[in-house]
């Protein structure tokens, strides 16, 4: 198929499909008045993917980044994105937070 508008299917021979480890933050958006939350992200894994809704939050320990999570009906929260392998998740996560420090102060900036 040659139509690639959102709902289209391709064939599988028609994909290029980058490296998982190919990380890029496409959208940084800083929050203040909201707690520990320090940002919202969302990135784009090897060329093909977007994750949209990453966090950056502020710990006990330090900044961390989290993958997008939901809250189920019986009010338990579980994961959206989950990378299958944890040297994934930490290079995400770095990923994330390496663009957080170097672009905090020139982003977008959302208030309570």
């Amino acid at each position: 198929m040659s139509n690639t508008r959102r709902g289209a299917v391709k064939d599988a021979g028609e994909l290029q499909i980058g490296e998982v480890n190919d990380c890029k933050v496409i959208s940084l958006r800083k929050i203040e008045g909201y707690g520990t939350l320090r940002a919202f992200v969302d990135i784009r894994i090897g060329g093909s993917l977007v994750v949209r809704g990453c966090k950056v939050v502020e710990g006990k320990n330090g900044m961390f980044a989290s993958m997008p999570r939901q809250m189920s009906k019986d009010g338990k929260w579980s994961s959206i994105v989950v990378p299958v392998d944890d040297s994934l998740r930490v290079h995400y996560a770095q990923t994330i937070l390496k663009a957080y420090d170097e672009k905090k102060d020139e982003c977008e900036l959302l208030s309570a």
